[in-house]
């Protein structure tokens, strides 16, 4: 899966937006999930358990609804609200 299609499909399944530094058709492994993650899962377990282990090393941020990145201790719901 490209980066593109990764970002792309976080935002479609999830709600969040991510920005992986990256070229554009940098390959990442596939995000499979179908189901949204639970929106009382903090921030950084939700990148722990479903991003770093698709995308590796690569530097990456998430960015809330105001453009800027939020801390890690913000809640899924919350973050996904801010949009």
């Amino acid at each position: 899966m490209q980066v593109y299609e990764f970002e792309q499909k976080v935002w479609d399944i999830d709600h969040l937006r991510l920005v992986i530094r990256a070229a554009r058709s940098e390959v990442v492994d596939d995000f499979h999930w179908v189901n949204a993650a639970d929106e009382n899962q903090t921030l950084v377990g939700y990148r722990n358990t479903r991003v770093v282990p698709k995308i590796g090393n690569r530097e990456f941020s998430f960015v809330n609804g105001q453009g800027r990145e939020p801390g890690g201790g913000i809640l899924v719901k919350n973050l996904r609200a801010s949009y």
